[in-house]
């Protein structure tokens, strides 16, 4: 049986992390880490990790517009994802309107990665319910 989770990563992966050299006073930026690879392997809503690509062959769905729902939503990650990553070059601007700017786009980015999670979450917790997407065999 496969073991998926929902976890929140909030996309952490897409924001930067400062650290600063005591010896010489300089600082670098650097983007934060993936979540481990085990994390990742089981979260549903993890755009750097294996279930969310596998969700859609290893079940059977019933309904063909479940499947289609679910592969929008999976979609919808990616690319609030992707639009993270872009965002965050801007946090650090040294022009301040544009760091504003970034900063208000990135709080609506999130407040939709928490909709579409509740989303994905919702639909396939509904589907498991009313047997609507049954579990294929594991390849050997």
């Amino acid at each position: 049986m496969y073991n998926f989770i929902f976890y929140r990563c909030g996309m952490r992966h897409e924001e930067f992390s400062y650290s600063s050299e005591l010896q010489t006073n300089q600082g670098t930026w650097t983007r934060n880490p993936l979540c481990s690879s085990a994390i990742r392997s089981k979260n549903l809503f993890c755009t750097h990790g294996t279930a969310i690509l596998q969700l859609n062959s290893r079940f059977r769905f019933s309904e063909p517009g479940l499947k289609n729902s679910i592969t929008v939503l999976q979609n919808q990650l990616f690319a609030l994802d992707h639009q993270k990553g872009e965002l965050e070059k801007y946090v650090f601007a040294s022009d301040f309107d544009r760091h504003s700017q970034a900063i208000e786009e990135l709080n609506v980015l999130n407040v939709k990665y928490e909709q579409i999670c509740d989303q994905l979450k919702s639909t396939l917790v509904h589907a498991v319910f009313f047997e609507e997407i049954e579990l294929q065999e594991r390849p050997q």
